[in-house]
């Protein structure tokens, strides 16, 4: 495998390597009086394979949402950038410059405190001219399938936590600089970075599931093809986590079509398997979306589509309760009222029934739902940040892997996809019981339970 696909993982330590024990700096075979208050520092990217950290620990994350591609160390001063090194700058006669051999990142500068950057995969490459606060404390209008793509080898966008200013001592040269040792009094340092987004996937436990009616999910029916949409997405962030976190709603932009691809609701959904396994369920990604204050306008959600196949259904000729015979799904009814309220009829047998009278109902049934078009079933919105414990809080993180595991399915839930309310200041009040387990960096995953009602 080859090293610049060994990456270092959402936590990977970058080691910004300086050390100090002479005042010399090497020059071919001579060696030449490094000028007085001038030092090197260096920096060496830990690269490691996709599923382990870099102290040998296992992680989630695969090799394509590892993989880097570009990435750039930035030395600060304030706001303004003073020098960038990235992995291009090969000229070894320069100041400031990326070596092959070592693999490291070399600045020459003077002593003192500095701060310091990294961006790995950036959609837009920092420059000396963009100011600190314009490139990482500015809102950007940023593309998921830009900044986070699992495509080939992969180009998730990932940066510094924070900022980080370290005291760098005098006179390290070159050569100490690259071959420095772990510890403060060396001047070895270390970066954490995160992805700019968020990982969501959904699992579900069986293929039979109940509906509410029964405690036996066997006498319900089956469902199949699930898949879930994911809505309500920021399309602005901060391409380093942001000491205000929050972007107030007037500076995003929330995405409710297929904009972002299949994800959406006009797209064709992400599949969902059957099982538990989460790590084979097909992720999806979105920037992070943190809120003062969470309403349904604000806050990411997704929903969730199947097909059911009812294993009863109304017998239209004489009221009474049959075996489906259908072995694939069709449209259906929800009988809402009269004796055999909360049962199924196919619309074939109705519009058989009916014979062109749409008012003419079987015996026992006073009203029907809308038609639940080739048996799909609808649920949500659930609130992919929401805890159990803070309903009306929907935080959706960056670099934080969100799992939804349905454990149960209150069929048939609605007919068509459910909408938010975009008027302001309307709470959280999804039709579904959610429980999360936040955890955060590194693609921590965050299991939820979800029963669907």
């Amino acid at each position: 495998m080859k090293l610049n696909k060994l990456l270092g993982m959402l936590a990977m330590g970058l080691g910004l390597i300086a050390c100090t024990d002479n005042n010399l700096v090497g020059n071919d075979d001579q060696h030449v009086v490094q000028k007085e208050g001038s030092t090197y520092v260096a920096f060496a990217l830990d690269f490691n394979d996709a599923n382990t950290r870099a102290d040998g620990t296992q992680t989630n994350a695969t090799e394509e949402e590892s993989y880097i591609s570009s990435a750039y160390v930035i030395m600060a001063n304030g706001e303004e950038i003073e020098a960038i090194v990235g992995m291009n700058d090969t000229n070894e006669d320069a100041g400031n410059y990326y070596d092959t051999t070592t693999k490291q990142y070399l600045f020459s500068t003077s002593s003192g405190n500095h701060d310091f950057y990294v961006v790995v995969n950036p959609e837009t490459i920092p420059t000396e001219e963009t100011s600190i606060e314009t490139y990482f404390q500015t809102e950007q209008p940023l593309n998921i399938t830009t900044i986070a793509s699992n495509n080939g080898e992969g180009n998730f966008m990932m940066s510094s936590c924070k900022k980080e200013t370290f005291y760098l001592k005098d006179n390290v040269t070159k050569e100490q600089a690259i071959a420095g040792t772990n510890g403060i009094a060396d001047n070895h340092f270390s970066i954490e970075v995160e992805r700019v987004a968020a990982k969501i996937t959904m699992t579900c436990e069986n293929e039979t599931l109940t509906d509410g009616k029964t405690q036996n999910p066997t006498e319900v029916g089956t469902i199949s093809n699930l898949k879930f949409y994911l809505q309500g997405q920021a399309t602005k962030s901060y391409r380093m986590a942001n000491g205000n976190l929050n972007l107030t709603h007037d500076k995003l932009t929330y995405i409710g079509s297929d904009e972002i691809g299949t994800s959406n609701k006009n797209g064709n959904g992400i599949s969902i398997n059957i099982g538990n396994n989460k790590t084979a369920a097909t992720p999806v990604y979105c920037l992070e979306n943190l809120q003062d204050e969470y309403w349904q306008k604000n806050t990411t959600y997704v929903v969730l589509s199947t097909q059911f196949i009812p294993k009863t259904v109304v017998d239209c000729t004489n009221g009474t309760i049959t075996t489906n015979t259908q072995t694939s799904p069709e449209s259906f009814y929800v009988v809402e009222s009269g004796e055999l309220a909360m049962n199924y009829i196919l619309k074939s047998d109705l519009d058989t029934f009916q014979d062109g009278d749409e008012t003419k109902l079987p015996e026992g049934v006073e009203s029907i739902s809308e038609e639940y078009v080739n048996g799909q079933c609808w649920f949500g919105p659930i609130w992919v940040g929401q805890s159990d414990t803070t309903p009306q809080k929907g935080p959706v993180k960056r670099n934080t892997w969100y799992n939804l595991a349905i454990t149960s399915i209150a069929l048939p839930g609605k007919s068509s996809m459910p909408e938010v309310e975009p008027e302001p200041e309307i709470p959280l009040v999804p039709d579904t019981h959610v429980a999360i387990t936040l955890t955060v960096k590194d693609w921590e995953v965050v299991d939820r339970t979800v029963s669907l009602k």
